[in-house]
């Protein structure tokens, strides 16, 4: 092959060269039969634990069904007055609304199958996570497979998606948000594209609150890949101007109406805690016992690590413990690749991989602020509006740690599907008739 000698050569050359990077990793209809058969795994692994896993093992799902049902059978959103009168099953009512209306749309379609809606809205995060690998990884190469697959497998999200709930719509939205911020790092976002960003954010946030925790990820990403770009000041202000009205122009109505049917509780998290209050347990002065341990204590943290990866029931039912110990392994696997690497080889991504740890930063401190104001405790569920990040992070270092990479991936791959697998068989196993 005959060496580049001149300047117009290189140029032409590293033209050729992006050009077939982006037709590489474009995804095409060629990729379908694989998207297709990642569908179908998520549907035959999901749909078990949706047909079978009962109403009192299902986190809050009465509580959940109570609004959709609610909003199905009046075609509104609940106000102060319903809630009063329903009492603590309308727990989640001043809560965002949004995410529920999957389950609303399967309930007025069939009586019953509000679970189907949550089922496939949470689909759409499969083709995203491909569309995502597209972006990052060569084009059939094993992080590109194992990404979407890992979506399909994990046993958690596995378990999320299976039951009526706001977290799989806030997933989806906050999933799509990240595409558009990972592409913008190859190709300038656009002033559409800005604005969808803004809108897709605003519609994760009315899905379920504690989306708005990855704000500063959303802008700081937008930030970073305008900035990768060499865009002006002036442009790269258009830009996170435009997403901010885009983001404000769908959730201040909403905020506004919270403001005012609910006396000022514009997230409505402070009416769901006075209801959620009139059950939790009390101490003998009559102080309120939070279900949760404190943040320093060692079993906050610990709890995170297992809900994130597989914690079924009513938050009651754990994995064998060396299935916790196994992905905590796998996860040191990752670390090492990325100290093995040592950042040098990765310093042209190097924004792109801080906008990535950025999305699950803001969840845990998001965590950690609820918890410090007694709303809510540790959920590693509440990471997953961040799961693909997680997952490409990880997969980046197992990449980078050497000869045992792929063995840790494809290890990864094969603990998610037997978890998932077997998690249903212990548990559920002995309710499937035929």
């Amino acid at each position: 092959m005959p060496l580049v000698t001149n300047c117009a050569d290189i140029a032409d050359a590293t033209a050729r060269g992006a050009s077939a990077h982006n037709q590489t990793n474009k995804l095409s209809q060629s990729d379908s039969p694989f998207l297709l058969c990642v569908l179908a795994i998520y549907f035959a692994v999901r749909l078990p634990w949706l047909l079978v896993v009962p109403l009192t093992d299902a986190p809050d799902e009465a509580n959940h069904l109570w609004v959709i049902n609610f909003i199905a059978s009046h075609l509104r959103l609940p106000v102060q007055a319903d809630l009063i009168a329903a009492g603590p099953a309308a727990l989640y009512g001043a809560l965002p609304t949004l995410g529920y209306f999957p389950s609303v749309l399967s309930e007025l379609v069939l009586s019953g199958a509000a679970r189907f809606g949550t089922l496939i809205v949470g689909a759409i995060t499969v083709p995203i996570a491909l569309a995502v690998a597209g972006e990052i990884f060569p084009r059939r190469s094993l992080c590109w497979y194992a990404l979407p697959l890992l979506i399909a497998l994990h046993p958690q999200l596995v378990f999320v998606q299976s039951y009526a709930n706001t977290d799989a719509t806030a997933i989806t939205f906050t999933s799509a948000v990240l595409y558009i911020i990972v592409a913008s790092f190859r190709k300038p976002l656009s002033l559409p594209m800005a604005a969808a960003a803004g809108m897709l954010f605003g519609l994760a946030a009315l899905s379920k609150h504690t989306a708005f925790s990855v704000g500063p990820a959303v802008f700081g990403g937008i930030l970073l890949a305008c900035a990768a770009h060499k865009m002006s000041w002036q442009a790269t202000l258009t830009r996170l101007c435009l997403s901010a009205a885009a983001l404000s122009g769908i959730v201040v109505p909403y905020l506004v109406r919270n403001y005012f049917e609910f006396s000022g509780d514009i997230l409505g998290t402070k009416t769901m805690y006075r209801m959620w209050a009139v059950i939790l347990p009390r101490s003998g002065d009559g102080a309120i016992i939070n279900p949760w341990p404190p943040v320093k204590s060692l079993s906050w943290w610990r709890y995170i690590w297992f809900d994130y990866w597989g914690l079924f029931g009513y938050m009651n039912k754990y994995l064998w413990r060396p299935i916790y110990f196994a992905y905590g392994l796998l996860c040191a696997g990752a670390i090492y690749g990325w100290v093995r690497a040592k950042l040098v080889p990765l310093a042209s991504k190097r924004a792109l991989w801080l906008t990535l740890l950025a999305f699950p930063l803001c969840n845990l401190v998001a965590m950690v602020a609820a918890t410090l104001m007694n709303v809510s405790g540790p959920h590693g569920r509440y990471l997953f509006p961040s799961e693909i990040a997680i997952c490409v992070l990880l997969l980046e270092g197992m990449r980078r740690a050497g000869s045992t990479g792929e063995k840790l991936i494809v290890t990864w791959l094969a603990l998610n599907a037997l978890v998932s697998v077997g998690a249903f068989i212990a548990l559920y196993g002995n309710r499937v008739h035929f």
